[in-house]
């Protein structure tokens, strides 16, 4: 996965420059980082490393996830990408649920 900011939230901004904190805790939770985010100290402003450390790659993965849905695009192309989630099976039911939802931005 490729990270673009330099923290959490500058990594989702990447895409969606006026995007708030509240916002991009939505996408977050969305794709299943939240505990993982409250559990560093710096939380939204966790500095990532180009590999996305202190992130697992799994991790890494859901935050280009989260930032793709930010970007709110008209096609939202996944190709295996809920598999390589790491995502409990529940997590990665309500995450399809939202993007699959009748409402969603994506097609």
């Amino acid at each position: 996965p490729r990270i673009l900011g330099s923290d959490l939230l500058d990594d989702l901004r990447w895409v969606a420059p006026s995007l708030s904190a509240q916002q991009a805790a939505t996408f977050l939770d969305a794709v299943g980082l939240s505990d993982v985010i409250a559990q560093f100290p710096e939380g939204f402003a966790t500095p990532l490393a180009a590999s996305g450390f202190p992130l697992s790659r799994s991790q890494a993965l859901r935050l280009t996830l989260a930032r793709a849905m930010a970007s709110r695009p008209r096609v939202l192309l996944l190709d295996e990408t809920l598999d390589s989630l790491g995502l409990e099976p529940e997590q990665t039911q309500r995450l399809a649920s939202i993007l699959f939802a009748v409402d969603a931005p994506w097609v």
